[in-house]
């Protein structure tokens, strides 16, 4: 008897063994074919979409509303015996222009300085004087002969200029001379001490003409003067008919007035 029980108690175990190894192997088949929800453990990686905009550039800052003035600008014309000067706003010079040389750099210069074209006009030749074109700018004209039957190298006034009142532009400023402007009064051009005085007209019924600088070298070719100096003009105002305001100031040879 007692074997029969210990045999029918082995039976019993390896009848329960047998059963929880089936328990296990399902257990273990579920796990493997069910898959694995990752959507809680990893968070994707957010991509920019292929058509997004580039990101916009730093604005720039705005121009100034007002540029500071220009060095290089023309402050002032200086006129001298042998020529003129144009001064720029920094003091430096824009250049120096003699009377008896070729024009157009000093007409160009004169263009830019005043910031204008000049006004065109002719003065008639004579058996005296060739024809002249004359650039006016306002109340600044320069004078430049035409060569026709003489050169430039051998008349005894290729260019000059004449003052009337201020030029085109009020920037510039023109400086002749002695203190000399147009608009002064006969009185003040006497105080001055010119060289000359002398009646325009039959007894200075045109005026009155003062003269400045009449020991001038005005031309080598003419007037006594040194052959191969540089001209040296001298200065000349004229009043109007009254004789009390001068109206004309004018850098030219003397011997040709």
């Amino acid at each position: 008897m007692p074997d029969t029980r210990r045999r029918r108690g082995l039976l019993a175990l390896l009848i329960t063994a047998g059963l929880l190894a089936v328990a296990v192997a399902a257990v273990s088949v579920w796990m493997v074919t069910t898959p694995i929800d990752t959507a809680r453990a990893t968070t994707p990686t957010p991509t920019a979409p292929s058509n997004a905009s580039p990101p916009a550039p730093a604005a720039s800052p705005s121009a100034s509303a007002s540029a500071p003035a220009d060095a290089a600008a023309a402050r002032e014309i200086v006129l001298g015996a042998g020529g003129f000067e144009i001064i720029a706003a920094d003091d430096s010079s824009l250049g120096t222009f003699s009377w008896r040389e070729e024009p157009s750099e000093a007409i160009a210069a004169l263009t830019t300085a005043f910031g204008s074209d000049p006004v065109l006009s002719t003065v008639e030749g004579d058996s005296h004087f060739p024809e002249y074109t004359v650039h006016s700018w306002g109340g600044f004209a320069f004078s430049t002969m035409v060569e026709d039957l003489v050169t430039r190298e051998e008349h005894g006034l290729p260019s000059f200029i004449t003052l009337t009142d201020r030029p085109t532009s009020d920037d510039v400023v023109v400086r002749a001379e002695f203190g000399l402007s147009p608009g002064m009064s006969a009185d003040e051009v006497r105080a001055l001490g010119p060289d000359s005085q002398e009646p325009l007209g039959l007894d200075g019924e045109d005026g009155i003409r003062f003269i400045f600088g009449v020991d001038r070298d005005s031309n080598g070719a003419t007037n006594g003067g040194t052959p191969g100096a540089p001209d040296r003009w001298v200065v000349i105002a004229d009043t109007g008919a009254d004789g009390t305001t001068v109206e004309t100031i004018r850098y030219s040879a003397y011997i040709q007035m």
